[in-house]
């Protein structure tokens, strides 16, 4: 088996264990930080999005440089706490605050999703979505002391509880020094042990416990038994007895610490969590994990130390995952055995040295599982082994269409095993009638649709395809495959099999309609040469699904060769629309048809900044007066400030209304200190968000809410609530529970800022 086989053989294997799969889960952080994402890219190409998301190599400098040199780049707002995260430079900071200060004063909050559901994610605060010190709980993150700083005494915003707490996760002990001793009356929640036991803070942890009075819950302890960091849970399990809040020594048993310790892969974390709960706290899935993680001193420990139980499962997964030696301590030292699903599982995996001795040592069998497990991993040598060695065989054409489709590994040659040795219903040459099932159908199909040009030609022959049927018939299966077809060379493959000149010109409009793929000049080229006459169709609908893969080099084929009826105005505008900026300069440079304000406006609308900026900056068109408020309703905040910066159709009246029908509180901040002069209507009440109400009510005389005629019933209970409220003096911009606090508008319920001025000054300007 080659390498690349074997790599794809164990990446199915362990993506097929949940057990292995949640530990890799746990990882991706550290993996994404190791692995950084690079998207080779020119730096003037490069989106605002993209950087303001961290998607390239380098990003801080990259960010760095196009938030100083590059006036057409806008930071986007929902990457704030990703930048924030980033930013160790406090003059980056004062330049991002300089001209984004809107930013800084909106509540950030989390976009739910489509069910209405706040997804709580809980291993990490994530973005502190929520939070009303969002901007300073994100800087936290990023270790700068100097940028803290900045966040709160210039930008001012006052740190609170979960600014610790991100301090805490991210294990930036400076940071939590520092608030410790300036902000002495702010407390942590729980989730700061929590945090920083799960990715190993034991420095965070230490501070914690010798000098703060904070208590723990057992989710710490959890977390920690999860990590290679027996330090930080030894110190939680010691200190159980002081700080531990929320369960009993009963309650800490019942949670089975020991069963999940074994997770760690560390044998000394499983002894220290066993000496404090015994047996007790051991079940069954303690050994049948580790058996399925590979940790075979854990196992070895459990069977002959701690007497652990285990089901079948261990010896089922362990096959699963290819741990040989685990698998024959289990057969030469346990009585639980296995099931027929261990040689199944072994053989999904490719593991032929386990399947050989399943098969010689175990009498539980197998089933036809086995051997279409194996030929869909691409394991060649276990589908021969099964195919000489055991009866079972497979599940026939099913077998192969599942192997056409999701096959891993060397899996086309095992599909040429199985139906050369007639392990299935096919036979080499089967009459056409056979080629008609739903099996067959879908072999071919996946077959054109990954791409396998060597296997969809062993098949072509195998099932004599194509012999005594009419080309130019509709029903021809090469042109379904055709259509299917993943590159130019498969489709290329396909079209020369055939005569050129007994092919119809509906032959030759199929080749040209189904050539939107990278290389399609080729197929164009091809019809060029033996059928030109069908590009005399109209060719503008096809073109305009190349403008939505931006397949230039096509366009440049329809170009070169002045076909008729291809280029319009349309797509132009579709191009904007769909984001496709090469072909909008491709168009630009090349072509005379132009476009209309649709162009612009429907770029703006769909959010693509760069498309709107580039069109607006090289054509003549424009847009309507109406982009401004579709850009609004569209939420499209980076867009909208585009505009405003450049007063493009920023004099409507409704801006306010639009604003709050959008039901984008930053939105409607944004709109409101921009255009200070608008005033709501009715309609800005209309809408059933009780934050962009109480924003509202908050920012405008009640006089004038209280002068609009024909409030809606439904929020009218609401808004006369919130004047009052505001009338009384005790309105907040956002309920106490909520989002935001005002920094114009502190309470007293705000932390007040530390006293020492003069450190603030020595760390700013150190």
């Amino acid at each position: 088996m080659s390498s690349l086989s074997q790599s794809s053989t164990i990446i199915s294997s362990v993506f097929k264990s949940s057990v292995l799969l949640r530990y890799i889960l746990s990882l991706v952080e550290e993996i994404h930080e190791r692995l950084e994402e690079k998207k080779p890219c020119k730096f003037k190409d490069m989106t605002s999005k993209n950087v303001s998301f961290h998607r390239y190599s380098n990003n801080g400098l990259l960010f760095q440089a196009k938030l100083e040199c590059d006036p057409n780049f806008i930071a986007y707002y929902r990457a704030m706490p990703i930048i924030l995260n980033n930013c160790t430079n406090v003059l980056v900071l004062q330049r991002l605050h300089t001209l984004y200060s809107h930013y800084f004063g909106h509540a950030f909050r989390e976009i739910v999703s489509r069910h209405g559901k706040d997804v709580y994610i809980g291993k990490t605060l994530g973005k502190c979505a929520n939070s009303p010190s969002w901007v300073v709980d994100n800087i936290a993150a990023s270790g700068s002391i100097p940028c803290l700083v900045y966040g709160i005494e210039t930008i001012g915003i006052q740190p609170t509880e979960n600014t610790i707490d991100m301090a805490c996760e991210h294990g930036k002990l400076g940071i939590l020094h520092f608030l410790h001793e300036n902000y002495p009356q702010l407390q942590c929640t729980d989730r700061a042990f929590e945090l920083a036991a799960n990715n190993s803070h034991l420095d965070i942890i230490e501070f914690l416990l010798y000098n703060r009075t904070e208590k723990y819950t057992a989710r710490a302890l959890v977390n920690a038994s999860r990590t290679k960091c027996v330090d930080v849970a030894r110190l939680l399990l010691e200190m159980r007895g002081e700080r531990l809040v929320g369960h009993t020594e009963e309650q800490l048993i019942e949670r089975n610490l020991v069963d999940l310790s074994v997770t760690s892969g560390s044998l000394e974390m499983v002894q220290l969590y066993f000496k404090h709960f015994g047996r007790r706290g051991l079940t069954t899935r303690a050994l049948d994990n580790s058996a399925e993680l590979g940790f075979l001193d854990i196992v070895l420990w459990l069977d002959q130390t701690a007497g652990a139980p285990a089901t079948t499962d261990a010896m089922n997964f362990a096959a699963k995952n290819g741990h040989y030696s685990i698998i024959r301590f289990l057969h030469e030292n346990r009585v639980e055995g296995c099931t027929e699903s261990a040689i199944n599982k072994a053989a999904a995996g490719g593991f032929l040295d386990i399947v050989q001795f399943l098969h010689v040592n175990r009498t539980e069998g197998a089933t036809k599982d086995a051997m279409h497990n194996a030929v869909a991993s691409g394991s060649l040598e276990v589908v021969k082994f099964l195919h000489k060695n055991r009866t079972e065989l497979c599940n026939g054409a099913n077998t192969v269409a599942t192997a056409c489709q999701n096959g891993t590994g060397d899996y086309a040659e095992s599909i040429k095993y199985i139906l050369e040795n007639r392990i299935t219903p096919f036979t080499k040459k089967s009459p056409l009638n056979n080629l008609e099932s739903s099996d067959f159908t879908q072999i071919m199909m996946w077959t054109c649709l990954r791409d396998n040009l060597d296997l969809y030609i062993f098949l072509v022959d195998f099932f004599h395809l194509g012999v005594g049927i009419e080309p130019n018939v509709a029903s021809h299966p090469f042109w379904k495959h055709f259509e299917s077809a993943a590159s130019v060379t498969f489709k290329m493959w396909i079209i020369e099999q055939f005569d050129p000149k007994s092919l119809d010109i509906d032959r030759f409009t199929h080749f040209i309609t189904y050539s939107n793929i990278k290389g399609g000049e080729r197929v164009l080229q091809y019809v060029m040469d033996h059928c030109p006459r069908a590009f005399q169709r109209n060719w503008s609908f096809y073109l305009q699904r190349t403008v939505y893969d931006q397949n230039i080099k096509v366009l440049q084929f329809f170009h070169d060769h002045a076909i008729p009826n291809s280029f319009t105005q349309q797509m132009f505008n579709y191009a904007g629309e769909v984001g496709a900026l090469k072909v909008v300069k491709f168009l630009h440079l090349n072509r005379t048809e132009g476009c209309t304000t649709l162009a612009m406006d429907s770029s703006g609308k769909s959010g693509y900044l760069e498309v709107c900026q580039w069109i607006y900056a090289n054509r003549t068109e424009g847009s309507t007066k109406s982009i401004i408020k579709s850009v609004i309703s569209s939420q499209r905040y980076e867009v909208l400030q585009f505009l405003v910066n450049n007063n493009i159709h920023t004099e409507a009246e409704d801006l306010v209304d639009c604003a709050s029908a959008s039901r984008s509180v930053e939105i409607l901040e944004y709109i409101v200190e921009m255009f200070p002069n608008l005033l709501p209507t009715v309609y800005s009440f209309s809408h059933h968000d009780e934050l962009i109400l109480r924003f509202l009510v908050h920012h405008f005389p009640t006089s004038h809410i209280r002068s609009l005629k024909y409030m809606p019933t439904q929020n009218q209970v609401i808004i006369d609530q919130l004047c009052k409220d505001k009338d009384a003096g005790v309105l907040k911009l956002y309920p106490a529970s909520g989002l935001h606090v005002s920094h114009q508008q502190k309470d007293s319920s705000t932390t007040s800022p530390p006293q020492q001025s003069s450190i603030f000054k020595k760390l700013f300007f150190k």
